[in-house]
């Protein structure tokens, strides 16, 4: 008999033990495939598969079967970066973590992006050598995505933060600075440090508007919302900013509080208003200077409101009413201007004004002064528009004209006196220039026959001497025409009547049709009025100007004229009829814009331009008789424009 007691509790215990072992291995089976953690394990230097869990095939899926097959075969988008992070741990035999890895899950629909950290273990052999690498996988898309979720939106605030147009400063509830702008920065002129205490706040030197003297640390708005954990309404303060220049900001703060409700910091807002301020002192500044400007003003300048009384005047009112600038506001007219009929017309005008929204110019009109004496006045009224289209003020403007009207009194016997002169000179002009014209034929006559009789008896110099009065006595000739022509204007001018100048100007155009197209030119003529005028002299007048502008062409381009119109309303005169004549010829310096109107002038050599040099003046004169302006306008080498003026209506 043998004793195998010590035998069979040998082999319970080893069947107890490998029952553990199975269970334990059961349990990390289930777990293996029950965790929620990727769980691959690689074998060899080729890394192939002998490995995964459930979870890893979820990741994988779409790929078949991997078991056997190396990494690099099934997962050949990210071999790239695997396969040297696995190379390095089965050589080494060192762990490497990986954080945040981006991998993409295929799905029947649409593919899932997602992120992991994964950790990559060595596993070692009896030998303690390397033969594979447990790979574990845990997925941290929700934690990746809220962590960038607040990244943006903290990115988003950040943004919004260094956007604003004005500084901001935060701190948190002791007082430390822990945030600012580029606004508050550029505020304060440079890198502006940021307090570490409330005892610091004295290093942005601050003081009341008032002068009354610099902030304590307590007196800055964010102190005194940590302080009361109440909002501090804005309020301006002078400060030297760190370049060391001066400026006014608007300050205003407000408490940073926890989903609790409790303080955790406080907000402070800048606004530099440093120009405003300066603008505001600008205003100040020109306002004063107004009020000294119309106060020195000879004329009177006064603004009413609907009821007719005075919001503002100038000392040059008051003392024509015998009255102080403070006494005349808020009063009106009649309690000043002893004449009833005279306050009675200024409000009817300005209700007429204020009404219409038209600005109304009196030419002439009565005013009685303090002291009973009436004066003239030439007054223009305007009415002061609001933004929103309503008018309940306006503005008067008064010149004293009581001298002028004298004068003007004075200037007009003058006139009459002048006028018959001028008609006793035209007529003397006339007569002298016809009775010139009766020797100079002779002298040309007999320069002819001396020339036809002499023949070739005479030499070349003889010759020259004879062409040279030949030429001089048709110049001659020339300006005694010119001359009659110019005294004819006034002399012999025809009754006006209704005009088309359309019709006039195809006339012209028909007349100077040959030289037209002699020269190449092109004429235009558009929107010409109609008006009453002399028809013979608004065709001379047109064909002066069309002849001029052919005359005076570039010589390099052809010419291009155009005759254009229309009529033209002016504030201080009636409505005027205007004809504009615009070439691109040679032009000329405007500095003799006046002076090639002048009789005889011209402002080139005769050898270049032929004429008189009276066409011109012709011009001028035959507007002058209607009433009207002529004017130039030109650039050399650029053109001239004649712009006419004639009075709508001239009977």
């Amino acid at each position: 008999l043998h004793n195998i007691t010590a035998r069979r509790k040998a082999e319970v215990v080893q069947r107890e033990i490998l029952h553990e072992n199975n269970r334990q291995r059961m349990f990390l089976e289930k777990l293996i495939q029950e965790v929620p953690i990727a769980i691959t394990v690689l074998q060899g230097p080729e890394h192939r598969y002998v490995l995964v869990n459930p979870m890893q095939k979820y990741l994988t899926r779409g790929k078949g079967d991997i078991i056997g097959r190396p990494f690099a075969e099934v997962r050949t988008e990210y071999a790239e970066k695997v396969i040297p992070i696995l190379d390095h741990v089965y050589q080494t035999g060192e762990t490497y973590h990986d954080r945040e890895v981006p991998l993409v899950i295929m799905r029947e629909n649409n593919d899932k992006q997602t992120y992991l950290n994964v950790s990559y273990s060595p596993m070692f052999n009896e030998k303690g050598q390397v033969e594979g690498i447990l790979v574990l996988a845990v997925e941290t898309t929700e934690e990746v995505e809220y962590r960038r979720q607040v990244e943006n939106e903290r990115a988003r605030l950040e943004a919004v933060l260094q956007a604003l147009p004005v500084g901001v400063w935060i701190s948190d509830n002791r007082g430390q600075l822990i945030g600012k702008n580029i606004e508050a920065d550029r505020i304060w002129a440079g890198n502006a440090p940021l307090a570490e205490s409330i005892d610091e706040y004295q290093q942005y030197d601050t003081w009341y508007t008032d002068h009354s003297g610099p902030l304590l640390p307590e007196d800055y708005p964010m102190v005194k919302v940590l302080q009361t954990g109440q909002p501090v309404e804005p309020v301006e303060f002078n400060i030297r900013r760190f370049d060391g220049t001066y400026g006014t900001i608007l300050v205003s703060a407000a408490p940073i509080k926890d989903n609790d409700g409790l303080l955790v910091g406080s907000v402070g807002i800048n606004v530099d208003i440093s120009e405003r301020k300066q603008v505001e002192e600008k205003l100040l500044q020109e306002q004063a200077f107004l009020r000294m400007v119309i106060d020195a003003a000879p004329n009177i300048v006064f603004v009413k409101d609907l009821e007719g009384r005075f919001v503002l005047a100038n000392k040059q009112l008051a003392r024509e009413y015998g009255k102080t600038v403070e006494e005349i506001l808020g009063r009106t007219d009649a309690d000043f201007n002893p004449n009833p009929e005279e306050v009675a017309h200024f409000q009817e005008v300005d209700r007429e004004v204020i009404r219409s929204k038209k600005e109304k110019w009196i030419p002439e009109e009565e005013v009685t002064h303090a002291d009973g004496e009436v004066h003239w006045y030439s007054t223009v009224k305007v009415p002061l528009i609001n933004p929103d289209g309503t008018c309940n003020r306006l503005l008067g403007v008064a010149t004293d004209i009581s001298d002028r009207r004298a004068a003007e009194n004075a200037l007009k016997v003058y006139a009459e006196k002048l006028e018959r002169s001028n008609i006793e000179l035209e007529q003397f002009a006339f007569i002298a220039s016809h009775d010139l014209q009766e020797p100079l034929r002779k002298v040309k006559a007999f320069g002819e026959r001396l020339s036809k009789k002499l023949g070739d008896q005479i030499g070349d110099e003889e010759k020259d001497f004879l062409e040279r009065m030949q030429a001089a006595s048709q110049r001659m000739n020339e300006m005694i025409d010119a001359l009659l022509e110019l005294s004819r204007v006034n002399t012999r001018g025809r009754t006006f009547v209704p005009v088309d100048l359309n019709e006039v100007a195809e006339i012209v155009i028909s007349d100077l049709e040959s030289r037209i197209e002699s020269a190449g030119a092109t004429v235009t003529v558009e929107g010409l009025p109609l008006l009453e005028a002399d028809p013979v002299q608004m065709q001379q007048l047109l064909q002066n100007l069309l002849t001029n502008s052919l005359k005076y062409r570039n010589p390099h381009i052809a010419p291009v004229i155009n005759i254009s119109g229309g009529l033209k309303e002016e504030k201080t005169r009636p409505v005027m009829a205007q004809i504009i004549v615009q070439d691109n010829g040679v032009g000329f310096d405007e500095r003799y814009a006046e002076r090639i109107f002048q009789p005889f002038e011209r402002l080139v050599g005769r050898s270049e331009y032929e004429g008189s040099g009276m066409g011109l003046a012709i011009c001028k004169k035959i507007v002058e008789r209607h009433g009207g302006s002529i004017t130039a306008q030109s650039k050399p080498g650029q053109g001239s424009t004649f712009i006419i003026k004639l009075p709508y209506r001239n009977r």
